[in-house]
């Protein structure tokens, strides 16, 4: 896998669309627009200096290398996708897959600023961190996966076929998250990852299924998790749950302003989460 970055054309192309939609922000929405570039932009100087100060002091440069590696993360898409594929899976991710994409990367920043993060790869649609942190977990949040060893050393993530490296097991299950965030956008934090802390249930099910299906279509991979027994197909979004959120937030403003946007969006996450707590019909 490569990193974007590295290829001609496409970056440049991409980078000016991040321009132009940043102008547009700032003409429109100036305040969204600080408040996405502090979450963005912090925790990467906070890596950036700890990386610099940890190889002035010690000779180890690899958290620099991670904080710059992070950084790309936004610009990663699958070898065999072209133009305007690519691109537009980049653009998905800047715009679509929010909030997860800034809270994916501000989490592997801040933990590599403190010196947790032992390896990255670049793996399809993804970037993949190992090191100590989540106490043998994982976690998704955008194209960012989190693998934690427990204590162990970290591994080469290829072949990805192996079924008897319980890591390689737990990065293909998190990839399943990853596929859910393309396709819920905005809502994969309510309606997949509150459900998947609180009850363990029919989300996380639903991430083995999509792994499956991606890891067997797209590179003849044999399933691992056996999923399709217990759900027959993965469980998108409703129609309505994307206008609950844009319906509350109007009402709320109508009734008090700027306080009523909060309220809004307050109520229908939580309605979107409690919805979903239990698999749906």
């Amino acid at each position: 896998m490569r990193i974007m970055i590295r290829e001609t054309g496409q970056p440049i192309i991409a980078l000016l669309l991040i321009i132009l939609l940043s102008i547009v922000l700032w003409l429109y929405m100036p305040a969204i627009l600080i408040l996405l570039l502090w979450i963005y932009l912090f925790p990467i100087g906070i890596s950036l200096l700890s990386g610099i100060i940890r190889g002035l002091l010690f000779r180890k440069w690899d958290t620099l290398i991670f904080a710059l590696k992070i950084m790309s993360g936004i610009l990663i898409y699958e070898d065999n996708k072209k133009f305007p594929s690519g691109l537009i899976t980049i653009l998905s991710r800047l715009i679509w897959e929010q909030p997860q994409t800034f809270l994916g990367n501000f989490g592997m920043q801040i933990m590599n600023s403190v010196w947790l993060i032992k390896k990255i790869d670049v793996y399809k649609r993804a970037l993949i961190c190992q090191g100590h942190f989540l106490n043998g977990g994982g976690i998704a949040l955008g194209s960012f996966i989190m693998i934690d060893h427990n204590k162990s050393n970290v591994i080469n993530i290829l072949p990805m076929d192996e079924r008897t490296i319980p890591e390689k097991i737990l990065i293909r299950h998190e990839y399943g998250h990853l596929l859910q965030s393309v396709a819920s956008g905005p809502l994969f934090i309510f309606k997949y990852g509150i459900s998947s802390i609180i009850t363990q249930g029919w989300t996380e099910i639903d991430a083995d299924l999509r792994s499956d299906h991606e890891f067997l279509l797209t590179e003849q991979i044999m399933p691992v998790f056996g999923s399709h027994r217990n759900l027959k197909q993965a469980i998108n979004p409703k129609w309505w749950e994307f206008l609950i959120i844009p319906v509350l937030v109007f009402a709320g403003y109508q009734i008090n302003g700027a306080h009523g946007i909060t309220g809004g969006i307050l109520i229908s996450t939580m309605l979107i989460s409690l919805l979903n707590l239990k698999k749906p019909a």
